[in-house]
């Protein structure tokens, strides 16, 4: 997990996951402190590793068992968040994770998994967690799906610093602001980026039309769609450097690792291969956000 990452491959995460790295780190942070007031003897490597056992583990139970004014539940059931409804389900936990898998299902009686098809012998069964990015499952369940349809790239970190403070104020009076994301799939980016970018190259008349509906604003699509390659190119350009700096990194035990390996030759090749394993999810998930800035720079200069 990237959790697990050395210092330097985190700092080359990218930014979608290493905001929610720094999020995952932060809750984890939190109830440890929480925790270790009530067990003190607990080491943080015991427990940080079960913690995050659980966390890629767990199913999510609302407590359909229980009715409304049972004592377990807050005074209103939805009120529950999802750190009340953390669930262990020994046996289902098997399932690894695809786009499209078996049905997991919850009721009062507890869970059950139907099949979506017919399996032959031998053949692994599926469920999905969800509809995630592939940034969420590296950071959430440490890895990564060489076709994912649900992946996406969240566009905020570079089209946040272009607004002016008046401009950032505007969009969110109007309810805008942030959650910009481009897809793989089509419409190329979300109803909010094409809010954003109409901030950004139209005149405040232009803008109000289209945010109040009054424009479906082809009209101007593509002065926003030029506006927006410029920023995907710039941003793919970075891409590559960033691609180049990770394959510079050695992963051979250099360094320190050499001087551990005086100790556990045999525990130092083991770090070696993770290392070089972390190293190759790290390439492969900026290799599939340059495909797909490259895709969207190629469609919307159509």
């Amino acid at each position: 997990m990237s959790f697990y990452f050395s210092k330097t491959l985190q700092d080359l995460l990218p930014h979608a996951a290493t905001l929610l790295l720094t999020k995952q780190r932060t809750k984890l942070e939190k109830d440890w402190n929480d925790l270790r007031t009530h067990i003190p003897n607990i080491s943080k490597g015991l427990f940080t590793y079960t913690w995050l056992i659980v966390n890629t583990r767990t199913f999510y139970w609302e407590y359909p068992d229980l009715p409304n004014s049972h004592p377990r539940l807050p005074r209103k059931r939805k009120q529950l968040t999802s750190d009340d409804c953390y669930a262990m389900c020994p046996f289902m936990d098997y399932f690894n994770h695809s786009d499209v898998g078996c049905d997991p299902q919850a009721d009062k009686n507890g869970y059950s998994v139907a099949a979506d098809r017919d399996y032959k012998a031998g053949e692994e069964v599926f469920i999905s967690y969800g509809s995630h990015a592939n940034d969420f499952l590296l950071v959430e369940y440490g890895f990564i799906l060489d076709d994912n349809r649900n992946d996406s790239m969240p566009l905020d970190h570079l089209i946040l610093p272009l607004l002016s403070k008046e401009q950032a104020e505007a969009l969110k009076e109007d309810g805008y602001h942030g959650n910009y994301t481009l897809f793989q799939t089509d419409p190329t980016i979300c109803h909010r980026t094409q809010v954003a970018l109409r901030m950004l190259v139209l005149d405040n008349r232009r803008y109000s039309a289209f945010v109040g509906g009054d424009d479906d604003g082809s009209k101007e699509q593509g002065k926003v769609n030029d506006y927006l390659v410029g920023i995907l190119t710039k941003y793919s350009r970075q891409i590559i450097d960033i691609l180049e700096e990770l394959e510079q990194l050695e992963t051979d035990g250099a360094g320190e690792e050499k001087r551990e390996r005086k100790k556990s030759e045999r525990l130092s090749e083991a770090s070696d291969v993770s290392k070089a394993e972390h190293k190759d999810v790290v390439v492969r998930r900026w290799k599939q956000i340059r495909d797909m800035v490259n895709v969207a720079i190629q469609e919307l200069g159509a």
